[in-house]
């Protein structure tokens, strides 16, 4: 093994420990792939942070995800704007020689609040619209015409996931602390997150900068993915890179801005995007996202700082892209 100058020789493997066994240890652990993954990050412009910690929503303890990546999506050379848009990835890596299987949904998955939008002076936008005195509640992916954007359509959606185990000749399928290793980090992450952002719109004051964070967790694995649909009792399975996985979880308090008969439930949407899969999902989603993103963030200032906005036609018919005919109340 080679040795870093001027490196002591008590600094050294023990007897009966070779290299080899070592660099096998290393790459069965993980870390391997996270420095990968941060590599592949980097090389995009994203602040990328290795064991970024937060509260366990749980257990109150420390924890640390794999990753943490960022993205200004600002012009540094004009002016600041009033509302700085930027993309936060929450990712956690995970290997394994088995396969990963998802139970595919049979139709698409509505995410009223997907992506996870902080920063800003609400959790929704109040739409206005001509002839009537009714007003839309809508997320601000949705009052930005976001979600006609191919980011929304991954390749299948799964409530539930396992893992195949293999024991002696048999076959088997792993139970739920497969699930919960991997998603619940990063849920408790995405709400750790999401309660820094509310402390800060509490004690700070509203003639200030704001920023739209859309946050995304994921779930990067470096080990075959497939998708099973269960069709008459007999599943069809597929190899498939890119599965949103959604969790749905009972609330008891109704979010801000919405009325009283509004459903406080939370619902999250977590990608499992397999290793080899990675820089696809990054260059023909998750980038081309945020650069729309943008885009809708700068031309809807007013909009974003108030929390309210007009849109023609509602009253009859919603747009396909409101986000597209939004303008300020006062326009």
């Amino acid at each position: 093994m080679s040795s870093h100058p001027p490196n002591p020789g008590e600094n050294a493997l023990p007897a009966g420990l070779a290299e080899g066994q070592v660099v096998e240890a290393i790459q069965a652990s993980g870390y391997p792939l996270q420095l990968v993954v941060a590599d592949i990050l980097r090389q995009r412009n994203l602040n990328v942070r290795e064991e970024w910690s937060y509260i366990d929503r749980e257990s109150g303890k420390l924890r640390a995800l794999d990753l943490y990546a960022q993205e200004w999506l600002r012009d540094f050379a004009a002016d600041q704007p009033r509302v700085t848009p930027e993309l936060h990835l929450f990712i956690e890596c995970k290997q394994s020689r088995l396969p990963y299987v998802f139970f595919k949904a049979r139709q698409t998955v509505w995410l009223p609040g997907f992506p996870l939008i902080t920063g800003l002076a609400s959790d929704s936008m109040s739409v206005v619209t001509d002839g009537v005195r009714d007003s839309w509640s809508f997320s601000f992916a949705e009052a930005l015409g976001l979600r006609n954007h191919s980011f929304f359509s991954p390749f299948a959606f799964s409530s539930t996931f396992t893992r195949v185990e293999q024991r002696s000749k048999s076959v088997t399928l792993s139970g739920s602390e497969i699930y919960n290793d991997v998603i619940m980090p990063l849920i408790s992450a995405l709400e750790h997150h999401r309660a820094r952002e509310l402390r800060i719109r509490a004690v700070a004051g509203k003639d200030r900068f704001y920023v739209a964070n859309a946050v995304l967790a994921v779930a990067l694995l470096d080990a075959p993915m497939l998708t099973a649909d269960i069709h008459g009792g007999s599943p069809v399975v597929q190899m498939t890179p890119w599965v949103r996985v959604v969790r749905h979880e009972a609330r008891t308090n109704v979010p801000e801005g919405h009325g009283p008969f509004a459903d406080p439930s939370e619902f999250y949407g977590i990608d499992v995007v397999h290793r080899a899969f990675l820089e696809t999902y990054l260059d023909s989603q998750v980038l081309p996202f945020a650069d729309l993103l943008k885009e809708r963030v700068m031309a809807h200032q007013e909009e974003l700082l108030t929390g309210t906005g007009f849109a023609p036609g509602l009253a009859n018919e919603r747009p396909p892209d409101v986000g597209a005919v939004l303008r300020p109340i006062s326009a």
